[in-house]
């Protein structure tokens, strides 16, 4: 008994969503950074402890702390999918794809289109099209 080759969906490419997600978290990263440059000098010079505090005056420090936490998660992410992709030798599962379709358009609203959003929502459609596709497939 002659055991099948296992085809993949014709629209996976493998480390694409992935590839956008660091691609994506790495710029996050180095903007922050760049843009934040003194204000993260200001912080260190204070010290670490205590230094961003929720509610403060003015929303700087927690603005470039939660861009930097954004960026952080962004690469934390891509690196899950990555593993996904390579270890299990799968698409990555549709409800990844929903909930970047769900975040893309939660923070297109909230950004009011000033964020590039569409990066999310384009990799959520991606996801979710290659994991109908091998659904579809079966095993």
């Amino acid at each position: 008994m002659e055991q099948e080759p296992r085809t993949m969906p014709r629209f996976w490419i493998r480390g694409l969503v992935p590839g956008v997600l660091i691609g994506v978290g790495l710029l996050h990263s180095a903007v922050g950074f760049a843009s934040g440059r003194a204000l993260l000098a200001e912080i260190a010079r204070e010290g670490l402890w205590n230094t961003v505090v929720p509610g403060s005056e003015p929303l700087t420090r927690p603005l470039l702390l939660w861009f930097l936490v954004g960026g952080f998660f962004l690469l934390m992410l891509g690196h899950l999918a990555i593993w996904v992709e390579r270890h299990v030798r799968r698409p990555l599962p549709s409800a990844l794809g929903i909930e970047l379709l769900v975040f893309a358009i939660t923070l297109g609203v909230v950004s009011g289109g000033a964020v590039p959003a569409w990066l999310f929502a384009a990799s959520g459609v991606y996801i979710v099209i290659v994991a109908k596709s091998a659904r579809r497939q079966g095993p």
